[in-house]
């Protein structure tokens, strides 16, 4: 009973406290947005201008499936105009948003993914530029619905960004098109969808966190080599024992490519070169 008696007042504490931190904050909008990983911050900061102030839940350098939100972060988030969520199955934003059921008055929570074709298991749907611009849709269509008066600017400023979508597309396939494989490996299936959207095949090492037995790991470096891989791509959010194993038995490399990197479209051209390199 104390312990229940203690965290209630606890949790009072925190709803009396100040601002929406979620995470990194940038600009001084009147609409509060938090988004639940940094490339959606690119989105949020690209339609809403000036206008929004936008914070990252997930830190810098933490991992989506097992990073825990903590009180005051929830509580924070709940504080905010907008929360615009992945909603695609993220582990930790789904935490998140159990974790907001009860709050009065109720967050808005969008769900950028809604309209996107999903792979099973696969939550990493941002990684596909097509899906990227479902997501700039529905986030002009989140701030029109939210803030009427500045829709016609939300929606230039959106125009203006799926346009610069479409010229990286299409850098994107020029530089694939020079590639001399088209499949690659990598420790964590993350790039399902970017695989899907430009006709690679993606080989992972780890399948639903879990490490393959030994004669998968023959199998997989098997595979690798007939298909000519010599790259073994992981994300910084990941150790590199295993791709350092992988890469020693195909004599090959470790190349480090990042989902979750803010600056959306020049990441992706750099993963697109980093293939064609491989």
């Amino acid at each position: 009973m104390k312990a229940l008696v203690l965290c209630c007042l606890s949790i009072m504490v925190l709803l009396l406290g100040t601002g929406c931190t979620g995470g990194e904050q940038a600009g001084s909008g009147n609409l509060s947005v938090a988004v639940g990983i940094a490339p959606l911050a690119e989105f949020a900061r690209a339609v809403g201008g000036d206008q929004v102030q936008v914070s990252v839940i997930l830190p810098p350098g933490a991992e989506p499936h097992t990073f825990e939100p903590t009180p005051q972060q929830v509580v924070n988030v709940g504080r905010a105009d907008l929360i615009l969520a992945v909603g695609s199955g993220l582990p930790f934003e789904n935490r998140l948003l159990q974790g907001l059921t009860g709050f009065q008055p109720a967050p808005t929570v969008v769900n950028l993914s809604e309209g996107i074709e999903l792979i099973d298991q696969d939550p990493h749907d941002w990684l596909s530029i097509t899906n990227a611009g479902i997501m700039v849709n529905n986030t002009a269509d989140a701030f029109c619905a939210r803030d009427p008066a500045h829709c016609r600017m939300y929606s230039a400023n959106r125009d203006t960004y799926l346009t610069r979508l479409q010229g990286a597309d299409i850098r994107i396939r020029a530089t694939l098109a020079q590639a001399r494989i088209t499949t690659f490996l990598v420790v964590h299936p993350a790039w399902g969808y970017f695989a899907r959207e430009y006709d690679l095949t993606q080989i992972a090492i780890e399948e639903e966190g879990k490490e393959p037995t030994a004669s998968e790991v023959a199998a997989l470096i098997e595979t690798a080599r007939n298909e000519g891989v010599r790259v073994v791509f992981v994300e910084p959010q990941f150790s590199t024992r295993e791709a350092d194993i992988f890469a020693a038995q195909l004599n090959g490399s470790v190349v480090s490519i990042n989902p979750l990197d803010e600056n959306y479209i020049d990441n992706l051209e750099q993963v697109a070169q980093a293939l064609q390199e491989a």
